[in-house]
């Protein structure tokens, strides 16, 4: 079961502008940039305590860095890593590729255990401190000892557990049920019986996102980025509308703000309360843009301009909002 546990670890519209509002009070700051030397293929990822970052590279190299910006460790994963995960402590990195995971201490940087199994496609996560969870692509999830790299236990999870999303309070969860891009929110103490849509918003939803008191839902649709009520599915605000399809969402730690991902290469702050637009960083739309637990830090992946032999390497930019610093 606790492998299971880590894997699923109002009734009117108060319709804002959807037109974005410049603050003129706040902006964002750039707090550091770090050429990764290739193109980045997974993170950037914080460590639980938002004191370093972790970015994987195509030339299989795997940077921890400062929040300010210094490469602390340059670790060896081979090939490209696909994903990254700290452990719930900071203390370990896992990385994974297909075929292949390794565990590695963030301290010294040594390579505490190298897993080479089948079942190997992606990291997904831990089970405390000492045990590793991976996916096999399909329905397969297996969790390995930390340092002895030994498989520890195996789960078949169902195409609808692996889609449900607990929310923080671990009282909800929700889920993209069937086409057309509709969400489900249910009472995870009824067994999925207690379910409501998220409703009043125009066409489907493509992504979803907790807030961190488990009481709203942000969400991209046809209306723009939008709120609803968690606890029965009602749109609340309307906020502001991307300047392209929204590839990835998330609230600050405190949920004052959202961080919302573009496909025009964008990462874009906006106030959760009434979508005051605080300001943007260019970022690759492929890779993650991540907040740090402080709320207030963030972090993207910048691809170069096209056609420009000067810019050839991505870089980690490590971002604030000067306005939620102060």
């Amino acid at each position: 079961m606790a492998l299971l546990a880590v894997l699923l670890a109002a009734a009117y519209l108060f319709r804002r502008s959807s037109v974005p509002r410049v603050s003129e009070s706040a902006n964002i700051e750039l707090v550091a940039g770090v050429d990764l030397g290739g193109r980045a293929t997974a993170g950037p990822t914080w460590n639980p305590d938002g004191s370093m970052l972790a970015t994987a590279t195509e030339g299989g190299q795997v940077l921890i860095v400062t929040a300010d910006g210094e490469i602390a460790r340059t670790l060896n994963h081979g090939v490209a890593p696909t994903s990254l995960s700290w452990s719930p402590e900071g203390s370990h990195l896992a990385t994974a590729s297909w075929g292949q995971m390794k565990v590695w201490r963030v301290a010294d940087g040594a390579q505490v255990a190298r897993m080479v199994s089948g079942e190997v496609y992606e990291v997904k996560g831990w089970v405390g401190e000492g045990q590793v969870v991976t996916w096999n692509g399909e329905e397969s999830f297996a969790s390995w000892d930390r340092d002895s790299g030994r498989l520890v236990d195996k789960e078949f999870i169902s195409i609808g557990q692996q889609q449900m999303v607990p929310s923080p309070d671990g009282k909800l969860a929700t889920w993209q049920s069937g086409a057309g891009g509709v969400y489900t929110v249910f009472s995870v103490d009824s067994d999925g019986h207690d379910e409501w849509p998220l409703r009043g918003h125009e066409g489907p939803v493509a992504q979803v996102a907790w807030s961190p008191d488990s009481a709203e839902l942000a969400g991209a649709t046809d209306s723009g980025v939008v709120v609803w009520n968690a606890a029965d599915g009602e749109l609340d605000r309307v906020l502001w509308t991307p300047s392209a399809a929204v590839r990835d969402i998330e609230w600050n730690a405190t949920g004052s703000l959202l961080l919302v991902l573009t496909e025009d290469g964008y990462a874009t702050v906006i106030d959760a309360a009434d979508g005051t637009e605080m300001g943007a960083s260019v970022a690759d739309a492929t890779l993650g843009a991540v907040w740090a637990r402080d709320g207030w830090h963030f972090a993207v992946v910048s691809r170069p301009v096209e056609n420009r032999p000067d810019q050839s390497d991505d870089s980690l930019l490590i971002l604030r909002v000067a306005e939620a610093s102060e």
